[in-house]
């Protein structure tokens, strides 16, 4: 059901004789509530790069390509990519700082809207990895849930630029 909450309520009405003859009536209201389901903590990170569209296979891009993304996902300690992110002790917000190892390949730089959103920037063709590192805001270090184990920062993902499509075709024969 999401992060929302689920609420039965149910009225029963009742009518009651008491002894000695005297009636009651009236209603009782029942609230039931479902408990919002819980996320187990982040023990690690992913980088995980989707294609944008067509057949491309992830990593894979060509110098046209636009709106290649790369997302920071949660992993529980079994592997699940539905864990909480880490959180400060000072409540100092997360903050993931992107990079790529060549930029005369590719860039990298924090989404707009999404701050666990890197967006993919094509420069030319070669191979770059495109890093996530994670910092909290106030400079505090990131730590797991137990407060005492470094929260490391995901693996770096590669990606390898291609030659856009031929733009045009031509033959020229010459004598």
């Amino acid at each position: 059901m999401g992060d929302e909450e689920f609420v039965k309520r149910v009225r029963i009405d009742v009518y009651h004789h008491f002894p000695g003859g005297i009636p009651v009536s009236g209603s009782i209201s029942i609230t039931l509530t479902e408990a919002t389901p819980t996320r187990p903590p982040a023990t690690s990170a992913r980088l995980v790069v989707t294609p944008t569209k067509g057949p491309a296979m992830p990593g894979q891009i060509t110098v046209d390509t636009n709106n290649e993304t790369a997302t920071v996902e949660f992993l529980d300690d079994k592997g699940d990519a539905n864990a909480l992110p880490p959180v400060a002790a000072s409540g100092s917000p997360l903050v993931v700082t992107f990079a790529s190892d060549n930029p005369a390949a590719a860039t990298i730089a924090t989404d707009a809207t999404n701050p666990l959103q890197g967006d993919v920037t094509p420069t030319g063709e070669g191979v770059a990895n495109l890093y996530a590192t994670f910092a909290y805001a106030d400079g505090s270090a990131v730590f797991e849930a137990d407060g005492v184990t470094p929260f490391p920062d995901p693996a770096p993902k590669a990606i390898t630029v291609t030659a856009g499509a031929a733009t045009s075709s031509g033959f020229a024969l010459s004598i």
